[in-house]
């Protein structure tokens, strides 16, 4: 997907790509809202979640959620944000084997 953003304090348009389902809150209490990006997940890879924050006049773009954690099984494990309601979590769930028999969970505040 294409995502474009206007940022009216530097009279510009920006754009960037991703796959996903983005949503706007504030993790860490500063006031200001990052960007979650939720990867739903496709074909192989179950879901993940990338945040967007803005550091001066650079959008920056961190790592996966699972790379940062660096899960086991990559592919088969899963990161999902609840930015709804209530203080937003991200709960991840690492397969501990190739066949995702035995599972570690932990959520994340």
């Amino acid at each position: 997907m294409g995502y474009f953003y206007y940022d009216s304090s530097q009279d510009k348009w920006f754009a960037f790509e991703d796959w996903g389902n983005p949503r706007l809150a504030d993790l860490d209490g500063d006031g200001a809202d990052e960007l979650v990006n939720q990867f739903e997940g496709l074909h192989l890879h179950w879901p993940d979640v990338n945040i967007y924050r803005w550091r001066g006049s650079v959008l920056e773009k961190s790592e996966s959620v699972k790379a940062v954690l660096q899960v086991p099984h990559f592919s088969l494990s899963s990161a999902i944000a609840n930015t709804e309601s209530g203080p937003h979590t991200i709960k991840v769930q690492a397969a501990m084997d190739s066949e995702s028999v035995r599972t570690e969970s932990a959520t994340y505040k």
